[in-house]
């Protein structure tokens, strides 16, 4: 008796651990986000400053693919998240060239001369 006691009580800490990670990941999902609002008054050109705050919003993206994987898959592995890691990727580069074409247009130079 003492031994089927003992697996449930490991059982249900388990069950109680998991839980709060659960609850801690789930807090961290709904923060994501609220960051990127402070580039929307950056004093540069409307453009720059879009592309920045589009950056921003990319990598507010990037940050709730990671987590809800984590939220859904919580014993991760170096091939469960690869999907995710190569988006993202290609996005923040994606993000990253209109923030250099914008600079570019405002400097009149183009990538070579800067």
């Amino acid at each position: 008796m003492e031994t089927v006691s003992k697996k449930n009580e490991t059982e249900t800490e388990e069950v109680n651990e998991y839980k709060k990670e659960h609850e801690k990941a789930l807090r961290r999902l709904y923060k994501v986000g609220n960051e990127s609002e402070k580039y929307k008054t950056l004093p540069l050109s409307e453009n720059t400053r879009a592309a920045i705050y589009v950056r921003a919003k990319v990598s507010d993206a990037v940050n709730l693919l990671f987590e809800i994987h984590q939220l859904l898959f919580p014993n991760l592995d170096d091939d469960s998240g690869q999907r995710s890691v190569n988006a993202a990727r290609e996005m923040e580069n994606i993000a990253n060239e209109y923030i250099m074409a914008s600079i570019e247009e405002n400097l009149g130079l183009n990538a070579d001369e800067i």
